[in-house]
Parts: C-alpha cells; structure tokens; sequence
C-alpha cells in the first residue's frame, strides 16, 4: 500500500488556507472550515473582517457617488438639465431648492453585524421601561423618544424624533395607540391614588351598583 503521507498533507492544506486566509485578511472559517473554533470566537474573529469591509464598502460607494455627480455636473453645462432641483418631502411637498449634483445619493447594501435578537430584546425592555418613567412622569416625552430611537437605530431603523413630536402634537384628542396607552396608565394612578387618600381619611366610597345579569337588553 503506497503511503501518501496523509496527516503532512491535510497540515499542509491547512496551513495554505491559513496563508490564503490572511492575505485576504479574512478569518480561517470562512474558508469552507471551521478549523479550531467555535462559535464564540468566531464571531469575535469575524468583527475585524467586517470594519474593513464596511470600509471598502464604504470607498466603493464614494466612487460611485464621484462618478454619478461628474455626470450631473456635465449635463448641467451642456444645459440638459437645471443646476437647481426641488427636494419632495415624504409627504410629498416641496421642501427647499438644493443642487443638483447632491439631489441623490447612491445606498448599497448593509453589511449588518449586529445580533438582531439581542438588539430586538433590548429593544422591548426599553420601550417598557420608557413607558413606565414616561407614565409616572419621571421621565419627559423627547427624551423618552430619544431612547426608543437610539434602540431603533442600532437595528438600522431611524427615527425622527422631532417629526414624530410633531405628528403627535398634531394629533386633536390624543387617539395614537401611545396617547391611549399613557392616559390609560395615568387614569389608573389618579385613581389609586384617590382611592388611597380615601380610604386614609375614612371616607366611605360610594357602593357601585350590582349588576342585573337578568335585565333583557334595551
């Protein structure tokens, strides 16, 4: 039986895609094995991989971005298209007259790191404990949003929070499901409250009335 010499050779593979991997600056499981990892390392390994790609991501972009106002730039000198244009807002008004050349932007496809199920969790505990301070009045509304918003934003997700205080301003008898909520929560306070200062002073609350499970339905 000939001897290949099999361990030398799949310690010298290894140590290939270990050169391979390093001049890509990439990490040895991301070449088609897991190597001496595990899944904790790994994703530590992998964090530095993604800053430079998110860097060479980010370098492609600008070179796109270079390429398309250079092309805006000549259509606006051989007057095929006006130096001025007008941004739309997304409710569709006109909002204020800006450059052509910086009237578009060029977005590529996010290179996301983030673990979505810890940042979703934090999220739901925010969004509770916001709730709790803001109804106890502990806390006010812009900064309550401003948390919110910060949780949103990790998850890729923005928020404006000078718009939403605004659409909530404009809101007549507060019906947005967080108006109805917080009221509900401070209604329920008032009235503990009333009722514990009440019963402190002996004052009798007045009976509620039984309700009559026979009475047909007018």
């Amino acid at each position: 039986v000939p001897d290949m010499k099999t361990p030398q050779l799949e310690t010298l593979l290894r140590q290939l895609r270990v050169f391979i991997a390093g001049g890509a600056r990439i990490p040895e499981h991301w070449l088609a094995e897991g190597g001496y990892t595990n899944r904790a390392t790994a994703a530590e390994m992998g964090e530095p991989t993604f800053r430079m790609l998110i860097r060479r991501q980010e370098f492609v972009r600008q070179m796109l971005l270079t390429i398309c106002q250079y092309q805006v730039d000549v259509m606006v000198a051989l007057g095929l298209l006006t130096e001025e244009v007008q941004t739309t807002a997304e409710t569709g008004e006109e909002n204020q007259t800006i450059p052509a050349r910086d009237a578009f932007d060029v977005v590529m496809s996010e290179i996301d790191v983030a673990d979505t199920t810890a940042l979703a969790g934090a999220l739901m505990q925010t969004a509770t404990a916001v709730f709790r301070l803001y109804a106890s009045k502990m806390l006010p509304l812009k900064p309550a949003i401003e948390l919110v918003a910060a949780i949103a934003g990790a998850m890729g997700v923005e928020i404006d929070v000078d718009a939403v205080l605004k659409a909530m301003e404009l809101e007549d008898q507060g019906t947005s499901a967080l108006a109805d909520l917080l009221k509900q929560a401070q209604d329920e306070d008032e009235r503990a409250a009333a009722e514990k200062a009440a019963a402190g002073t002996g004052q009798d609350q007045p009976a509620e009335e039984p309700m009559d499970i026979m009475a047909e339905p007018a």
